[in-house]
Formats: C-alpha cells, sequence, structure tokens
C-alpha cells in the first residue's frame, strides 16, 4: 500500500488502482479510468474513485465527477502543470467537494502549490518521505495570490 498524506492527517492510502484491462464489476474502492466508469451503473459510483491523467480534459469528466467522492490526477511527469488546473476547474468550476489525490511523479517543492489548487491529499513517490512532503506544505505561512478556498488577494485580507 502506497504513503500519503492530506492536509489534516498521515493516512494510507485505502483505493487500489484498476488495471486498464479490467472490466465492470469493481470492487469498492477501487480507481477507475473514466472509459471504464462510464461501463458502471451510475448508482453503483459512488463506491469507486476515478483516476485520470493530468492531460485530460475537463469537460471530458465533468459528469462522472458528480458521481464518485475521490479524484486522482496523476502526474507522469513533474513538469507537466496541467494537473494543477485541472484540480482547481473541478472544484471551481464544477464544484467538486470530494477528495482530489495527487499520484505519480512530483517533487516535494510541489506540495505546497497542490494544496493551494484545491488537491486534498498526495500519494507519495516510493522515494519521498512524509517528513520532507509535510515540511514542503507548510513552506509559507501566506500566500498573495487568491486560490480556490481564498477567493481574496493578501491585500483585501489585512
Amino acid at each position: 500500500m502506497k504513503q500519503a498524506i492530506e492536509l489534516t492527517t498521515e493516512a494510507q492510502f485505502s483505493w487500489a488502482i484498476a488495471p486498464s484491462e479490467q472490466k465492470a464489476p469493481f470492487q469498492e474502492n477501487t480507481l477507475v479510468s473514466p472509459e471504464q466508469l462510464t461501463s458502471v451503473n451510475k448508482e453503483d459510483r459512488w463506491k469507486l474513485g476515478l483516476i485520470t491523467s493530468a492531460d485530460t480534459p475537463i469537460d471530458s469528466v465533468g459528469e462522472l465527477v458528480k458521481d464518485v467522492p475521490v479524484v486522482a490526477i496523476n502526474f507522469h511527469a513533474f513538469t507537466d502543470g496541467r494537473g494543477f488546473t485541472l484540480a482547481r476547474l473541478l472544484r471551481e468550476r464544477l464544484d467538486f467537494t470530494g477528495k482530489i489525490i495527487a499520484t505519480g511523479q512530483f517533487l516535494p517543492d510541489q506540495v505546497h502549490y497542490f494544496a493551494r489548487c484545491g488537491f486534498s491529499g498526495f500519494v507519495l513517490p516510493d522515494q519521498e518521505s512524509v517528513d520532507t512532503s509535510r515540511t514542503s506544505l507548510n513552506a509559507f505561512s501566506e500566500a498573495y495570490q487568491i486560490s480556490w478556498d481564498r477567493p481574496e488577494p493578501l491585500f483585501r485580507r489585512m
């Protein structure tokens, strides 16, 4: 089981990832692709999660996220910033209130920005420690810019 951190607690990542060739039915707490999720009855989707890549257009998953409690965004490379945008759009445009988890390749320096964009948890890459990521999460005490959870810039908050 992979190690994960959440913004409020340290926890084990308790979701399995379905192989891309697997067909429904899926076990509870399984992350499935958009294609796999569309093959599941709508009333059964609440026990599954959606895993998608950072380059997924928001329009292609908009209807699907209404039915799931967790969305995992997989970063194939730490240099790809599209997952940040996808998380923010899920929160702001689609009003997604479930958990958004970052998986894949990212650097500890990016954890703070994940939180600002709406991610609620992070599956740590194998070589990373919880302490390093926790330190990065709290690297800044204040931010000038607005974020999904702070709609006013710093000068208006003072």
